[in-house]
């Protein structure tokens, strides 16, 4: 669980990167209405980072570890093997570009 977080946080974060710079939001202003204080460097890296990941991807990659995180929640299937498979599905989600890693 504590591993799908620290993942789930970072993809949030590249998330949060993309959209507002999208929308020509400063860094500076998310790191104040998400309560960064003192973690303002978690929103550059994610920024600099996101530049390589469109919004779809993201938004499928964020679909993909709250699958996860439902799944290690509701069944009693291996902790590992969720892992393991969710991380497979975001580098090819991450690799294709369109999302095609969030199916089965």
């Amino acid at each position: 669980m504590a591993i799908l977080a620290v993942l789930s946080n970072a993809y949030a974060d590249l998330y949060r990167a993309k959209v507002a710079g999208t929308a020509g939001v400063p860094v500076e202003s998310l790191a104040e209405d998400f309560a960064y204080r003192g973690r303002e460097f978690r929103l550059r890296y994610a920024a600099r980072d996101c530049s390589r990941l469109s919004l779809q991807v993201l938004r499928d990659s964020l679909e993909i570890l709250a699958r996860a995180d439902l799944t290690l929640k509701s069944s009693k299937m291996d902790k590992s093997t969720v892992l393991e498979q969710t991380a497979a599905r975001l580098i090819l989600t991450a690799k294709m570009g369109t999302g095609s890693g969030t199916k089965g």
